[in-house]
């Protein structure tokens, strides 16, 4: 009686694991009714640019034989751009960019096709476009007041704190023979020194701005100008220093 009892229940068993197996067989017969499935390589490691009405998308192929297209989708595949690749081997980066997009942000879907139409998976990174939106509220910089440089010949501009990304401003006014000068300020610069100005002329000046870290355009403000005072130059002959030493420092 309890060797009947054991095989009916290795029947019962065996029939239960045939009946799984027979499931899974009917669950990978539905992907591969038209055969084996073949990917082409995936991007990897893709990054967004933001930009000016475009965004620039950067990707890597690792050994990507034979693949010949990227296709970016964005608005939920409502718009899309092919680009002909051909990436070098055995890694390559690719860049790609999406120009006349509305100022928000996106959702991009990148994948490859290979020469046999291979698709690889589609890989999904997010990317913003800026335009008057944004460009509306940069301000300049602000100049807290020009004064005395120690000098008579020069000036010290001096400048408020750096706003989120600014990158540097821009300053124009002219020598003292008319000519015009163009000088750069750095972001972490707070003062600026000016020599040789035009006397009793006028400064300009605009900020620079990026809206995004690594981003691919750079935004500026309208310009502003100021009057730069009056330039006194030193009058006299130089003291000869011919027999002069240093007796302390």
């Amino acid at each position: 009686m309890k060797k009947l009892i054991i095989l009916i229940a290795f029947i019962l068993g065996m029939a239960f694991i045939f009946n799984s197996c027979q499931k899974m067989e009917d669950v990978h017969e539905e992907f591969l009714k038209d055969g084996d499935v073949i990917y082409a390589p995936k991007p990897l490691a893709t990054k967004s640019f933001a930009g000016r009405n475009r965004i620039k998308l950067k990707y890597y192929l690792i050994n990507a034989v034979n693949v010949n297209k990227c296709i970016v989708e964005w608005d939920e595949g409502q718009q899309s751009q092919t680009i002909d690749i051909a990436p070098k081997l055995p890694l390559d980066s690719i860049e790609v960019l999406i120009n006349n997009l509305e100022e928000k942000s996106y959702i991009f879907k990148v994948y490859t096709v290979d020469d046999k139409g291979n698709r690889s998976v589609k890989e999904k990174v997010t990317g913003s476009a800026y335009d008057v939106k944004y460009q509306s509220g940069l301000i300049n910089r602000a100049l807290l007041g020009i004064e005395g440089g120690g000098t008579i010949d020069s000036l010290i501009v001096s400048w408020g704190s750096a706003a989120e990304g600014l990158t540097g401003v821009e300053l124009t006014y002219n020598n003292t023979e008319g000519q015009p000068v163009t000088k750069k300020v750095s972001a972490d610069e707070n003062e600026t020194i000016i020599r040789a100005w035009e006397s009793q002329g006028t400064m300009a000046y605009k900020s620079f701005f990026v809206p995004e870290e690594g981003a691919i355009d750079t935004f500026m403000t309208e310009s502003r100008q100021i009057d730069l005072p009056q330039f006194i130059e030193f009058e006299g002959e130089p003291v000869d220093k011919t027999n002069w030493s240093i007796i302390d420092f």
